[in-house]
């Protein structure tokens, strides 16, 4: 048996031997904050750092990357097994806080959407899905887990090259969805008329992407 590694995107920062700059404040995200507060991570022998894990309490070294994984647990990574496993995706090194995604029409009876806080180009650009109730058993306890991250295409193509997903994508790949239930015994007026609906959403960004052409603006941030 053969498997493969599933793509997840981490959280995080390069520890510079303090969590403070030189005027006191913090330069670490929120939950790096939040983990020395609550004593995750925690200073000892004349102001070594450590992370409490799961398999115990691990030494983190000045230039170590300090990473927060999907399940929400910390954990130190010396920086020459970082570069061969993780490439940044945050353009200009942002940290990401995320907050949840409101709409009406949105159920948050089992996942709940999440957008990035701050973002470039007029529009967030990375979301996750979570589940909606906290997990019970003894390892993730409390937590709400990933269940995925999309990340769309941040800026114009020609200016910041292919670097995301574009709303086309997602949209067919509900409509192969919606088909697949209309070919089964789930066939309904419903998904009939979403895949409908969709359809004409294509319809209309196909028609923006033409109009860019036209004028030949696509793919750069020219109106």
């Amino acid at each position: 048996m053969k498997a493969t590694k599933k793509p997840v995107t981490i959280e995080c920062f390069k520890y510079d031997g303090d969590l403070k700059n030189g005027n006191g404040e913090y330069y670490v995200p929120e939950w790096a904050v939040e983990a020395e507060k609550n004593g995750t991570i925690f200073f000892k022998d004349q102001g070594e750092m450590y992370i409490k894990t799961l398999e115990g309490d691990r030494h983190a070294s000045v230039g170590d990357y300090i990473i927060r994984g999907v399940n929400g647990k910390l954990c130190p990574c010396k920086p020459d097994i970082f570069e061969k496993t993780y490439d940044i995706v945050d353009s200009g090194n942002r940290v990401r806080e995320f907050k949840e995604t409101k709409h009406n029409l949105l159920t948050t009876k089992y996942t709940k959407v999440l957008e990035e806080s701050e973002y470039q180009y007029n529009a967030p650009h990375t979301f996750r899905v979570i589940k909606a109730q906290e997990e019970t058993s003894e390892e993730h306890k409390g937590e709400n887990l990933v269940l995925s991250e999309i990340h769309f295409q941040e800026g114009p193509i020609k200016e910041c090259g292919v670097n995301g997903v574009c709303n086309e994508d997602l949209l067919v790949m509900v409509i192969r969805r919606l088909q697949g239930f209309q070919e089964s015994k789930y066939k309904c007026r419903e998904n009939a008329m979403a895949i409908t609906k969709i359809e004409a959403a294509l319809l209309w960004l196909r028609k923006r992407t033409m109009a860019c052409e036209n004028r030949g603006v696509e793919g750069t941030h020219m109106v």
